[in-house]
């Protein structure tokens, strides 16, 4: 496989310590860095990163810390953008592998891995690509990013309605028509169906319909 840079130091982040002997000695031997630091603690890993800035690869073991690994993982994503990120573990669901991914990672390592396929992996993703074995292909996790990336600006669009246009979003969704919604409000007609297009323009819907079947309400 290619090799890295004499410079190139990677970090371990795994709770056992075979574990991290184990995947330390792959990383010098057979993947060419220099330096492999080993740490037992997600908490730690962000100063250790800040700290040794030679470090170009981080490993963390996600079956033994679970999902409070991704508040730990975020953060190493935006404050060490340079440093390419792998998980290493086994998912019961995809929805926690696409949460870890949606983390900031760069690629997900089976613990049923071989030698062969995990230096593979270590090598994709230290030369800026991104690794998911078969259950999982980056067109699901694009896919995936985009429905999440979707979902939030609705919630912003969401927490940005006025109270007005909440209690519209609610009567709508209640199957009430514009002619009582403006008797309630003290509205024309004509009014309220205007603010229903603005609504619908703020929560990137195109019709009446399509607000009905809103998934997420509108919080206070």
């Amino acid at each position: 496989m290619r090799k890295c840079t004499e410079s190139s130091a990677a970090l371990i982040v795994a709770d056992e310590g075979l574990y991290r002997s184990g995947l330390s000695e792959l990383l010098t031997n057979e993947c060419g860095f220099s330096e492999c630091i080993e740490c037992d603690c997600p908490g730690d890993a962000l100063k250790i990163l800040r700290n040794n800035p030679k470090i170009s690869l981080a490993v963390f073991n996600h079956g033994e810390f679970g999902n409070k690994l991704n508040s730990n993982l975020r953060i190493v994503s935006l404050v060490c953008p340079a440093v390419r990120i792998l998980i290493v573990g086994d998912f019961n669901y995809k929805n926690e592998l696409f949460a870890a991914l949606n983390a900031g990672v760069h690629g997900y390592i089976p613990r049923r891995f071989g030698k062969a396929e995990i230096s593979r992996a270590f090598e994709i993703v230290s030369r800026g690509g991104f690794f998911l074995p078969t259950v999982i292909d980056e067109q699901q996790y694009q896919c995936r990013v985009a429905q999440e990336s979707r979902k939030q600006t609705q919630e912003v669009a969401e927490s940005e309605l006025t109270s007005r246009e909440k209690y519209i979003f609610d009567a709508i969704r209640r199957g009430e028509t514009n002619r009582e919604i403006a008797e309630v409000l003290r509205l024309t007609e004509g009014t309220v169906k205007n603010l229903a297009y603005d609504l619908y323009r703020k929560l990137g819907v195109s019709k009446r319909t399509d607000l009905i079947n809103h998934s997420v309400v509108p919080r206070d």
